[in-house]
């Protein structure tokens, strides 16, 4: 392992198991009337998203880039809902560890810039690809 890459704290191997408590987090978080309609809706919104059968990325014609688009809906509303709402709101409805929380939350954010930073740098940090901004298309 690269001294660089870190373990889920608690799980060793087995870091599926982490999956009951996040789907418990999200199903409190929905519930919890302190949690702002923005963030609920997005959630709502995401698993919809995923549910329905057409992608913007269809798996049928790109089978291992059709999940990307996927990936990236769930990367971006769970961060919306693990990171950006109250992190008091969060811990209270969290069934692991602290530890646990923290490296989940760290590993949305880490992800998330990831994604933003690559499409910045796909698209140019104006959101026009490169061609679009030289005047090429």
């Amino acid at each position: 392992m690269d001294a660089e890459q870190e373990e889920l704290p608690g799980y060793g191997g087995n870091k599926i198991l982490v999956i009951p408590r996040l789907i418990h987090l999200i199903y409190e978080l929905m519930r919890d009337t302190r949690v702002p309609r923005k963030r609920k809706l997005g959630i709502l919104g995401g698993f919809l998203y995923l549910v329905f059968p057409y992608d913007l990325i269809p798996e049928s014609h790109f089978p291992h880039l059709g999940v990307a688009d996927d990936l990236i809906v769930l990367l971006r509303v769970m961060r919306r809902l693990l990171v950006d709402v109250d992190k008091a709101i969060v811990a209270e409805h969290w069934r692991g560890s602290p530890d646990e929380l923290a490296f989940i939350q760290k590993a949305l954010v880490k992800g998330d810039d990831f994604i933003v930073g690559l499409g910045k740098r796909l698209l140019g940090e104006g959101g026009k690809s490169p061609a679009h901004e030289k005047g090429n298309v």
